[in-house]
């Protein structure tokens, strides 16, 4: 399979530049079947991240897990940012980027939290003490004919 790059410039040599099959399978030194294929896609392809297990990293995940472990029971606002750890590593010597530490991070912080679900609390009242309305669009069927109506909900 062709890199995106090279995909992205068979389209655009084809559509905006107006070269044919043939000589864009010359200029980009490619078959012409390849060409071909690659015009009669549908879909553009989906650019696909190769995952790699950070290898610079794997002497410092013992030490960053700790750290995270330790920060699980300190409310949010007082745990520390994936910036605030990258610099800690950066002092001991790693020499990785940034985005393998957040990376980490949030896959080490994702598998331990709960997913989000949605809440629902019923508001109960005494008579007369709250008013509620609202609006909602039904589908009705009246004498055959299905009609939309506005509907006035009141509690």
């Amino acid at each position: 399979m062709l890199c995106m790059e090279t995909i992205l410039k068979i389209r655009r040599l084809y559509h905006k530049e107006g070269l044919s099959q043939r000589k864009i399978a010359e200029k980009l030194r490619l078959s012409r079947r390849t060409v071909k294929k690659y015009l009669n896609m549908i879909e553009i392809p989906n650019y696909q991240r190769q995952h790699t297990d950070s290898p610079k990293l794997g002497p410092y995940k013992a030490l960053l897990i700790e750290r995270l472990k330790e920060e699980m029971d300190k409310p949010p606002s007082q745990r520390l940012t994936a910036v605030r750890h990258f610099e800690y590593l950066q002092s001991l010597g790693f020499e990785g980027q940034y985005p393998c530490v957040s990376r980490f991070i949030k896959r080490y912080k994702s598998s331990f939290s709960p997913p989000a679900t949605a809440v629902f609390i019923p508001q109960k009242f005494p008579l007369g003490e709250s008013y509620q309305f609202d609006w909602s669009i039904e589908k009705v069927v009246l004498n055959g004919v299905e009609t939309t109506v506005n509907i006035a909900h009141f509690r």
